[in-house]
């Protein structure tokens, strides 16, 4: 079985992310977000371990005044785009999510009317990090190891 795949109870999942139920309720019914469980028809939600990270990352962008539809969009791109390749192998241990975003870093900063994003691996030199007068800085690993540790605490996840 592959751990990432695992359904979380929606409660869990919401909390685990740092968010409000009613929160993460209000932004399911007012947007269309992008997450790995399919939401929608019946009501019901059964989210997965990259879900949780999606709507982590979210809490933190939204926290910061990016939209929730943008903070959708970046959160999504991020996770999936350096792990997407997890969710196609058999038995992935929920440590191996924590262990791929180690020394990664989100940049978010606003530029004009919109928000802008860049992911750096290790940042080594005042060339990495973007131009900005302002900026959230997002240590990846921490941010979904807290997550995944919140889920384990409740027992929703396995080690």
């Amino acid at each position: 079985m592959n751990h990432l795949k695992q359904k979380i109870r929606f409660t869990a999942a919401a909390n685990a992310a740092g968010v409000a139920p009613k929160t993460l309720r209000n932004w399911m019914d007012r947007y269309p977000l992008q997450l790995v469980a399919d939401y929608g028809a019946d009501g019901w939600t059964e989210f997965t371990v990259f879900d949780v990270g999606i709507i982590a990352l979210m809490k933190q962008l939204t926290d910061f005044g990016v939209p929730v539809t943008r903070a959708n969009e970046i959160a999504f791109k991020t996770l999936m785009g350096v792990a997407h390749a997890l969710l196609g192998y058999q038995n992935t241990p929920v440590a191996a999510f924590v262990a791929i975003f180690r020394g990664r870093t989100k940049f978010v900063w606003k530029d004009g009317s919109t928000y802008q994003d860049k992911s750096v691996y290790r940042p080594k030199s005042a060339d990495d990090l973007p131009h900005a007068v302002s900026m959230l800085v997002i240590d990846l690993e921490e941010l979904i190891e807290t997550a995944i540790g919140k889920l384990t605490s409740v027992g929703e996840v396995g080690e």
